[in-house]
């Protein structure tokens, strides 16, 4: 303690303190994320306690809060980190930008993004709400930040550890998936710790669905590794058990953005894993068998949605559904924009905003300002939220950072860790549920983990 007193600049605190206690510090932080839905269960449990009292939005701002203070701590963290580690490897930024390796090129748009925003939020009409978040869903500058630190933070985490993560993202979302069913089927004591009763932790059932189709590919990922390792069945097993509760809770949800990634992200990972280790065979199509038997169970009506789903379809009613929205659209039917539970003209509203401030946006977290017919607060689909908040040149940037990082993992899947593809599978169910959801600090957080864990820094094997 007393070196660090006397620490005068970060290269020395970097210097003090140590890689090895740098990557100890960060997967405690990373651990008590993973493990915080817990804590907004606690929040909801005591709020409870006085029925009379108990109001949705009063419990989101206390999680909100929570959630916010280890944020901060977790970004603060990375900034110590990297900052130190530029000032005592290269003395300047410049200088470690030239010697960066060709593979974390990724880096440089999302630099980008985070000082483009700057501009949109100097054009805001709203200033301290773009950088702070005005809304129920708190999307300002500070949230962005916020994402990246724990990105950064994910990123200092050894292969070991990322199993740690991964092992203990299953085991919570267990949880939260036995505490829902505890309330769809009335088993007491259980359900009083989730939110509004059968939403888990959430306060909308749709931030629970893409929390659980991130769940879900940790779990497939974790199963198919088992196999790859030649571990025996005891061992993977649980991870396939656990897919099946998740995939049956996912069901209940009836989140269709949700479903629609983990489809399409099993139908990935299966195709990266063959690639990797053909000697996974047949065995590689299990979790995507579980996925689609249970679908054809749900369609068949044999599993209930929620009482708290918005349409009351199951998800094979969806997807019918949404074949017939397509045909509506297509044929400019009248009713057109109700099409996906009112999308279609929620997405017609924001192009329309979008158009008219295509390079500098409208800042973020102030659409609620500017709602039209159709949209309330958020476009519900994330990429039209970022060139709506950020403009098109914005936009470009997110896109190119993933763009960068997934196309680079593809290209050098032989050489890395497995750890990696369930990060990956992990992050590709975030972003096609994005196509269709709405960005919030408590699922969002969890994205930017695992890419987090997809660009850690020991990302080669081992000779």
């Amino acid at each position: 303690m007393k070196k660090l007193k006397e620490c005068k600049n970060f290269a020395e605190l970097y210097q003090v303190i140590g890689e090895e206690n740098f990557s100890d510090v960060a997967k405690l932080l990373i651990a008590v994320l993973v493990a915080s839905p817990l804590f907004w269960g606690i929040i909801n449990y005591g709020m409870l306690l006085t029925p009379s009292t108990y109001d949705a939005y009063t419990y989101n701002d206390k999680c909100l809060s929570l959630m916010f203070a280890l944020f901060a701590i977790i970004t603060l963290w990375s900034l110590l980190y990297y900052c130190g580690k530029i000032e005592y490897n290269k003395k300047n930024i410049g200088g470690c930008i030239n010697t960066m390796n060709k593979n974390n090129q990724w880096i440089l748009p999302w630099i980008g993004l985070l000082v483009w925003t700057v501009i949109p939020i100097a054009f805001s009409a709203n200033i301290a709400g773009a950088i702070i978040g005005v809304t129920f869903l708190s999307s300002g500058y500070i949230t962005h930040i916020f994402g990246f630190g724990i990105l950064g933070c994910a990123a200092l985490l050894s292969e070991s550890d990322r199993k740690d993560v991964f092992r203990s993202f299953v085991w919570i979302a267990d949880f939260l998936a036995i505490v829902m069913l505890s309330f769809e089927y009335s088993i007491p004591v259980l359900w009083r710790f989730s939110a509004a009763g059968g939403l888990s932790v959430y306060t909308n059932e749709n931030h629970y669905g893409y929390y659980l189709a991130m769940a879900c590919m940790v779990m497939m990922g974790l199963y198919i590794e088992s196999i790859s390792r030649l571990e025996n069945a005891r061992k993977r097993v649980p991870y396939l058990l656990s897919l099946i509760l998740n995939v049956y809770v996912l069901m209940i949800n009836d989140t269709l953005g949700a479903f629609l990634g983990v489809f399409f992200a099993c139908i990935f990972m299966t195709a990266l894993w063959l690639k990797v280790d053909k000697n996974v065979g047949i065995r590689a199509f299990v979790p995507l068998g579980v996925v689609v038997i249970i679908t054809i169970i749900s369609s068949l009506g044999l599993i209930p949605c929620s009482v708290h789903s918005v349409t009351g379809n199951t998800i094979g009613q969806s997807i019918v559904d949404l074949v017939r929205d397509i045909f509506r659209i297509k044929n400019k039917a009248a009713d057109a924009n109700t099409a996906g539970s009112n999308r279609w003209g929620i997405w017609k509203d924001t192009l329309e905003m979008i158009i008219e401030h295509p390079i500098v946006g409208h800042g973020p977290d102030v659409m609620y300002d500017k709602a039209g017919r159709w949209v309330i607060d958020t476009p519900h689909n994330e990429y039209l939220e970022c060139a709506f908040y950020l403009g098109i040149p914005g936009l470009i940037l997110y896109v190119t950072g993933l763009i960068m990082v997934l196309v680079d993992k593809c290209k050098r899947l032989k050489e890395l860790p497995l750890s990696m593809l369930i990060a990956a599978g992990a992050s590709v169910a975030y972003l096609v549920s994005a196509f269709f959801g709405v960005r919030k600090f408590n699922d969002v957080c969890f994205f930017f983990m695992f890419m987090g864990l997809l660009v850690a820094k020991d990302n080669l094997k081992k000779n």
